[in-house]
């Protein structure tokens, strides 16, 4: 059985603590952990409008992509659409921990057969 690997994705604005992204990165490794695939990086954007994080984690292939919310992919919810059909066009599923049950539900079904 082939094991999916997972990449982290943070945003990180201006003025946010290293104790804030350290955490960030503990919870992101931990839930990966817990439902069995590797977290085996994960991306930075640091410059507010900049895609360029993201254009390389749509290149890599991975799986699953876990962030903390949808607002680290931007705020704007038109374009967090955008940047998530961008995914999908390289059947990359996004995974958030601010919706773990949902995120649960998904992994259980793709172990399942289902996706």
């Amino acid at each position: 059985m082939t094991q999916h690997i997972a990449l982290g994705y943070l945003r990180v604005p201006g003025g946010t603590s290293d104790r804030r992204v350290r955490l960030w990165e503990r919870r992101l490794r931990t839930f990966a952990e817990s439902e069995g695939f590797p977290l085996v990086s994960i991306f930075y954007e640091f410059t507010p409008g900049s895609h360029a994080a993201f254009d390389e984690l749509t290149r890599t292939g991975a799986r699953y992509v876990v962030t903390p919310s949808l607002r680290h992919l931007a705020e704007n919810s038109l374009l967090q659409n955008s940047m998530l059909a961008r995914l999908e066009t390289t059947d990359t599923e996004v995974l958030t921990l601010d919706d773990a049950r949902r995120t649960r539900g998904i992994l259980d079904s793709f172990r399942g057969g289902g996706l």
